[in-house]
């Protein structure tokens, strides 16, 4: 997904309280990194974000960062909008849920202690941001690929590094210029679909990671990793470390959250991907169920791994290339084939 966008820019000159020294970043000993001081935007500045992201009554606006509450409560009381406010600091989300229990939102605006590094607003339709220069460094990756197509993104004083703004507002005090810039996440061409989404029974995953020897020492990647079963079940059955790729987001969410009733989030990932573009280099084991074509098409990227790598399938081979084993497993009358190979290694029957 890329926010790109050609750049337009307006003037929009606003008088207000001259803004201290904010948008810096800091630390404190022993919380999650703290992507700027509390340095709350002036009401004027709140309009200008608003206004920039078009709030509608449909929209979810998420506030990462979002101190004392005020922008969401804004999005809320103005346009009706439902926000989410994300901070790390205790005190400043109580104080967050006071305000906005004072202004009437409190039904439609909700307010929670979380590291916005890690924290989940896939399902915003605006991002609302007042960090540091850093800070929108920092979270410039995962805006760009957990965002769904259409989402805007609004920050105040500074912009992302390498993305050009769609607009720029201006605003002038006390001779000193401030800036609100706006991006929309852009559809991005889709990753084709190399499978549809049909999970291996269980009783074939545990032969697949068995015929593939798997340890805790392993690396396991799973190419269009579906739920996310097979790594979830390396983790938690050999206690491997896993890396499920989809290139469907609603996959990648039901995985994470596989992982998660499973208690193994520590030691598996799940990425939001194009299998032919992704790097998995780094595998100790791959495993695949995928479509015929598929197999063959990911067959140069699966040969060039680090001699060893075991690679395993479900169902289906990988083109002419003899695997060194193989096994059928019977699951409700229907027999899965299980193929393994090793790179660098030839079948006994070559």
């Amino acid at each position: 997904m890329s926010p790109h966008a050609p750049p337009a820019s307006s003037v929009t000159p606003i008088l207000f309280g001259a803004l201290l020294a904010g948008c810096t970043a800091g630390n404190r000993p022993g919380s999650p990194e703290e992507l700027a001081r509390f340095e709350p935007s002036p009401p004027e500045i709140v309009d200008v974000m608003l206004d920039v992201a078009k709030i509608q009554k449909s929209d979810i606006v998420y506030d990462l960062g979002c101190g004392d509450g005020r922008i969401v409560i804004a999005a809320a009381k103005k346009h009706g909008a439902r926000g989410v406010g994300l901070d790390i600091d205790p005190a400043l989300i109580e104080r967050a849920r006071e305000n906005a229990k004072k202004e009437g939102v409190e039904q439609l605006v909700a307010f929670r202690e979380e590291d916005i590094l890690q924290a989940d607003y896939s399902e915003a339709t605006v991002v609302m941001l007042f960090l540091s220069e850093r800070g929108n460094a920092k979270l410039a990756e995962r805006l760009r690929t957990t965002l769904g197509a259409g989402t805007r993104i609004v920050s105040h004083c500074h912009a992302m590094e390498g993305w050009a703004p769609e607009k720029e507002v201006r605003t002038f005090a006390n001779g000193k210029e401030h800036t609100v810039y706006l991006w929309t996440i852009r559809p991005a061409k889709l990753p084709e679909n190399l499978a549809p989404f049909v999970p291996s029974p269980m009783p074939v995953v545990t032969r697949m990671l068995d015929m593939a020897k798997v340890t805790k020492d392993d690396l396991v990647y799973d190419l269009g990793c579906g739920d996310g079963r097979i790594v979830v079940e390396a983790a938690k059955r050999y206690g491997a470390r896993g890396v499920g790729i989809d290139y469907d987001m609603k996959r990648i969410e039901e995985a994470k959250d596989r992982a998660a009733r499973e208690g193994v989030s520590d030691r598996v990932e799940f990425r939001h991907a194009d299998i032919l573009e992704a790097d998995f280099s780094d595998a100790t084991v791959v495993t695949l169920y995928l479509l015929p074509s598929s197999n063959e098409r990911l067959r140069p990227k699966l040969e060039a791994l680090r001699p060893g790598t075991r690679i395993v399938a479900n169902d289906y081979g990988i083109g002419d290339w003899e695997p060194l084993e193989k096994d059928r497993v019977w699951v409700h009358e229907r027999g899965h084939w299980v193929y393994l190979w090793k790179v660098g290694e030839k079948s006994p029957s070559k």
